[in-house]
């Protein structure tokens, strides 16, 4: 037995006589707020990051690539001018070209469109790779760009110094010929007088371009027909913005086999709308929302996997994919949108989501890590969900933040803000690691280098957080109290070989055999605070813990009324726990005071607001405020 360990114990033991009823976890309170999607920066990356549809056929009028060598350099990283901040990303098959729009805010806030050709740049050669083509979109940094095959159309979304669509011919303009790029293209005004990140998606059944823009409550639906590279009859036209809510909508994606169009925002779920009543040519029925569906949390990103009939929508805090069945939730059928909803890992902050359908992969870039998650859509899928409770594996992909998979050449593209790493799914997929990277791209950080372990939660651990099977993180784990909340038993873990207070913190609890993580970022050991709420599908728990090495009185309430709690003081920790009167969904915020009850005169409190909640799940945060310390006088 460990030192640690048996702090923990002697600890325990001295406070077993005060605990009647506990469970614990951490408290969302901005210190944590580190090891999550930032956000201020959740709009840009949104945008960059939503739709791609997995599994759809991309080859027509495409020339075959050239056969696989065996003297392959896959995994490879190239050197390519992108751009500052890349901000979106999308293949045309016909030209063969990737489109990587960036925007650049040195010497001036300006912008430029990237192309690269897939078919001297992908997984069976890369002689191409570090040739990029630019054509430079002049004062409007560009926020999304998307592709229409059957127009031969580049639509480039930017958002300064007006929210606008710039239209390229993609036959004249691609990764070969520039001839036929310009800086003054045709423009449609998107949403005027909104500012903002704005995403694209298309709808090739309609001929529909649809524009969000995340700090808008607006869909803008532009003609796809009367507005592309040969018919620019309908250009100069502002494009229809119609009102689909109150809530600001950071994600849109589209669905053609069943013509519906899916909107994400932060707090409000996903947004069903009929596309055959909402499109270039009759926008009828687009504020009329057939449903609204319930995700994770804010709805960041959305794949389409048409062969499945499944929806994948990224949620970054917490870290979770939910998986939707197309058809009991779209536009012909909305029996299955209000249901519960099967949820999975998807990495820590996982954004920019890109399928693979042969290897049945969906690949993540997890922002909080700097890897690249891989979910086997084989097995978690609208139908099967056997692999859902599984965290993916992962490879490390340093700064990713944009990524595309040619299902032609079988070829994953990551993007970097000075790299382009190449790599193959037929070796690197859910099922297969084999042909992954190993290491990062040069210049960027890998996952863990340099993390002392003590101050640094694992992957592992920040994965773990909310409501997966507990068994795999025990075996490193030492129990350190245990207890029963109003009926519902719980235990407290604390990592082996860690420290106190890094020990409890770096640890979780246990209740009915699924663990919900104690790790928060940055880890402080200092006065700090964490609280959670769990939707157990009946009447809530709340737990949560305060650094400080004596003894704090703890108190809680919401809309004033003070809630139950009991607390036990572990080595520099008090932690509480609780079952909730009533559902964790009806508590829309809480507020947690707390005072030194010996040493010197400390207090403080915090104040977190709730999203969504799903059962089994931690409740997400939206918001939160705190002050602890010293004369913090609460």
């Amino acid at each position: 037995m460990t030192a640690t360990e048996d702090r923990l114990r002697e600890a325990l033991a001295a406070a077993a006589g005060r605990v009647s009823e506990d469970t614990l976890r951490p408290l969302a309170v901005p210190e944590r707020r580190g090891r999550r999607w930032p956000r201020s920066l959740a709009p840009l990356a949104a945008a960059a990051a939503v739709l791609l549809i997995v599994g759809v056929e991309v080859g027509i009028g495409r020339t075959a690539a050239p056969p696989a060598r065996s003297h392959s350099r896959i995994p490879a990283v190239v050197n390519a001018r992108f751009g500052e901040v890349p901000t979106g990303a999308a293949l045309d098959a016909t030209s063969g070209t990737m489109y990587v729009t960036a925007r650049n805010e040195r010497g001036g806030l300006r912008g430029t469109v990237a192309m690269v050709n897939v078919a001297t740049c992908n997984a069976s050669g890369i002689r191409g790779c570090g040739h990029v083509a630019h054509v430079s979109t002049g004062g409007r940094p560009p926020t999304d760009v998307a592709v229409d095959e059957q127009t031969h159309t580049l639509y480039v979304a930017s958002d300064v110094p007006t929210s606008a669509v710039a239209v390229y011919n993609t036959a004249t303009c691609n990764a070969v010929t520039t001839r036929g790029c310009t800086r003054h293209p045709p423009l449609i005004s998107a949403a005027p007088g909104v500012t903002g990140p704005a995403t694209l998606a298309i709808n090739p059944a309609t001929d529909t371009v649809y524009v969000i823009y995340a700090n808008s409550n607006q869909l803008s639906v532009i003609n796809g027909s009367t507005c592309n590279a040969t018919d620019q009859a309908g250009c100069g036209r502002a494009a229809t913005a119609v009102p689909i809510g109150g809530q600001p909508h950071p994600a849109v994606a589209v669905d053609p086999a069943t013509n519906t169009i899916y909107v994400g925002t932060w707090n409000g779920g996903l947004l069903v709308i009929d596309g055959r009543t909402c499109n270039g040519a009759d926008v009828s029925g687009c504020g009329k929302i057939l449903a609204t569906v319930p995700v994770a949390s804010s709805a960041s990103a959305i794949a389409v996997d048409q062969a499945a009939g499944t929806l994948y929508v990224t949620s970054p805090d917490p870290s979770l994919v939910t998986v939707i069945h197309t058809s009991t939730c779209s536009a012909r059928d909305v029996s299955g949108c209000a249901g519960r909803m099967t949820v999975t890992r998807g990495g820590v902050d996982p954004l920019a989501p890109a399928g693979d359908q042969a290897s049945h992969t969906l690949y993540l870039a997890d922002g909080g890590e700097n890897t690249v998650s891989m979910i086997n859509t084989a097995a978690c899928n609208a139908v099967r969900v056997t692999g859902c409770g599984q965290i993916p594996a992962s490879f490390p992909g340093g700064l990713a933040q944009l990524l595309t998979v040619d299902p032609h050449s079988r070829t994953l593209y990551i993007v970097g803000s000075g790299t382009l790493s190449v790599i193959s799914t037929k070796t690197c997929n859910a099922a297969g690691t084999s042909g992954c990277p190993t290491q990062a791209p040069p210049g960027t950080i890998a996952p863990g280098a340099g993390r002392n372990p003590v101050y640094w939660c694992d992957s592992a651990l920040i994965a773990y957080e909310s409501g997966e099977p507990a068994a795999p993180l025990i075996r490193g784990s030492v129990r350190a109290a245990s207890g029963s909340a109003a009926g519902a038993g719980w235990s407290l873990w604390a990592k082996r070989g860690i420290p106190d207070p890094y020990g409890i913190e770096q640890g979780g609890v246990v209740l009915n055999g699924r663990w919900y993580g104690l790790c928060g970022m940055p880890l402080s050991a200092g006065p700090d605070a964490n609280l959670e709420v769990i939707d157990t599908g009946g009447r809530g728990v709340v737990y949560g813990f305060i650094q400080h090495p004596y003894r704090v009185t703890v108190t809680l309430s919401s809309a004033g009324q003070r809630l139950p709690l009991s607390s036990v003081l572990l080595h520099g920790t008090t932690f509480f726990i609780a079952r909730l009167p009533q559902s964790a969904c009806s508590y829309h915020a809480m507020t947690l005071r707390a005072r030194e009850s010996q040493g010197p005169a400390w207090s403080g409190h915090s104040t977190v607001m709730f999203g969504s909640c799903l059962a089994g799940r931690l409740v997400s945060t939206s918001q939160g405020n705190a002050t602890w310390g010293p004369g913090a006088g609460n």
